[in-house]
């Protein structure tokens, strides 16, 4: 329940500000992203899930091209879910094996790893837990019997982080798309400005 309650709550705030803080525009854009989740959390996969991912991310930007672009070089390039489920798992082992939990600066140190480690993970089911079983032995002591643990908790719990995955695709679009315009609108600001100068000095 705090996994997904993280999720949920984390997702909704980017959706929130990718939208400018807007109420009706974010429920519009989770609305549309929504089946994409949903495919996510049944096929475990963000390639399989793209072309519904690339439906919503159009819907959400009317910008096809930019949508297309973004969606197929970011797809298999982060695992934000797991970022949120292996640090709670693991501090969950920890605590019903030893009944303690480890220091703050040790686990934040933790965290931290696993986080840059999830860009350079495989998006397949087991993938995220494989990349960062050496920190789990060398920063939090894990034993064999919790490293086991841990890979089969991560790999049942999978469904949601690659739901949450596919959800931070569809966000990222709409907060690309608004740099975007902001560039295009810069762009075209400039290009005026140029040829009234040119008329001007003419």
């Amino acid at each position: 329940f705090l996994i997904v309650g993280l999720h949920v709550i984390y997702m909704s705030f980017l959706f929130f500000m990718a939208c400018g803080g807007n109420w009706r525009h974010t429920f519009i854009a989770i609305k549309n992203a929504l089946p994409a989740g949903v495919v996510g959390l049944s096929t475990m996969s963000s390639l399989v899930t793209m072309p519904i991912t690339l439906k919503a991310a159009e819907k959400n930007t009317q910008n096809s091209e930019l949508a297309r672009v973004t969606i197929s070089t970011t797809v298999n390039c982060h695992d934000v879910g797991d970022c949120i489920s292996l640090p709670i798992i693991a501090l969950t082992i920890i605590y019903i094996t030893t009944l303690t939990f480890p220091d703050f600066t040790t686990y934040a140190w933790f965290v931290l790893l696993v986080a840059f480690a999830q860009f350079s993970s495989a998006s397949v089911p087991g993938g995220s837990i494989a990349i960062i079983l050496p920190f789990l032995t060398h920063t939090l002591g894990f034993t064999n019997e919790m490293t086991s643990l841990i890979i089969a908790l991560s790999i049942c719990l999978d469904p949601i982080g690659t739901a949450n995955n596919v959800m931070g695709n569809s966000v990222f679009v709409i907060f690309m798309n608004k740099i975007y315009n902001k560039i295009n609108k810069y762009n075209k600001y400039e290009i005026k400005v140029s040829a009234g100068t040119e008329i001007y000095k003419k």
